[in-house]
């Protein structure tokens, strides 16, 4: 089940990140670790909406921070990937609250091959990190339209596009109820 955390648990954020963090980005040094630790504790993890995932043993397994628009964090404990925890959130974002955006470490392979296996294509790079550090940064973004097949949680979006569409086109030729109906 994924849930919001407390920030009881922040402690525990950190260190599935600096796991995580130590078995997938390789080209960081530790005094880069050193520098963005107390940046993630103390300034990144309340900047977002955070969502856990726990392992049925009710141990977290991954987490992941969104802001508007964008997925800004997504980290899983090493013993935990592959089970299906990072996909489940990313899912989570793009169905439930519509986020369509990813940056990721340009470096961290695993990652970006992760989010494309995901539907994400890349739309952009900047050659620093947001600190500044010359990390690159891939943009990444689902693209607008993703054919698949439909699930009961996507009637929502998809009332609401035959609304638009019909008051965009032919609204002369039906009530609002009818269209509503």
């Amino acid at each position: 089940m994924i849930e919001q955390p407390s920030p009881k648990v922040y402690d525990e954020l950190l260190s599935i990140w600096e796991e995580a963090v130590r078995s997938t980005h390789h080209f960081l040094t530790e005094a880069d670790i050193q520098f963005y630790k107390p940046l993630i504790r103390h300034e990144y993890l309340t900047a977002v909406r955070l969502y856990i995932i726990r392992e049925d043993s009710g141990t977290i397994a991954a987490f992941m921070g969104l802001s508007n628009d964008c997925i800004e964090m997504l980290f899983v404990r090493p013993n935990a990937h592959g089970h299906g925890y990072g996909s489940r959130l990313v899912e989570f974002a793009i169905r439930k609250k519509r986020i369509y955006k990813v940056d990721v470490n340009e470096q961290n392979a695993a990652a970006l091959g992760f989010y494309l296996h995901m539907g994400f294509e890349t739309t952009g790079r900047d050659a620093l990190d947001a600190t500044g550090k010359s990390f690159p940064i891939l943009h990444l973004q689902i693209p607008p339209i993703r054919l698949r097949k439909a699930t009961l949680e996507d009637i929502d979006l998809l009332r609401a596009l035959f609304t638009q569409s019909v008051q965009n086109t032919c609204s002369a030729d039906y009530n609002r109820l009818q269209i509503q109906a």
